[in-house]
């Protein structure tokens, strides 16, 4: 009986484990299409702009603005990830930490009896 609510407890846990690191992959895929879709806008602009002649300097400045929004964007992406993996794994630590007290908690009882 024991085993069984300690074999449930570690499928709860690889259950939530795999969902937390779907979650993390989700959320990370959405940041990098945002940073895609701006870098699509940006190309887009320039190209038009320097359709026309006497533009080169606003194409040269978008291109510029576009490289720094890049970097922000990357600086921010990679702020999130490393956010969300702490996370990831406090979530995950708490569930194992819980589970080998719970493990020892059952062992302690199957001793007494």
């Amino acid at each position: 009986k024991d085993l069984i609510k300690i074999e449930k407890a570690a499928k709860a846990i690889a259950e939530a484990r795999y969902v937390l690191e779907y979650r993390y992959y989700q959320l990370r895929q959405k940041a990098t299409g945002i940073l895609e879709a701006e870098s699509r806008a940006f190309d887009l602009q320039v190209k038009q702009l320097s359709k026309i002649k006497g533009n080169e300097e606003k194409t040269f400045a978008l291109q510029k603005k576009k490289a720094e929004l890049a970097r922000e964007m990357a600086f921010e992406i990679a702020e999130y990830n490393i956010k969300a993996q702490d996370r990831l794994n406090a979530k995950v630590k708490a569930q194992e930490t819980y589970l080998k007290s719970s493990l020892d908690i059952l062992k302690k009882h199957a001793e007494v009896k």
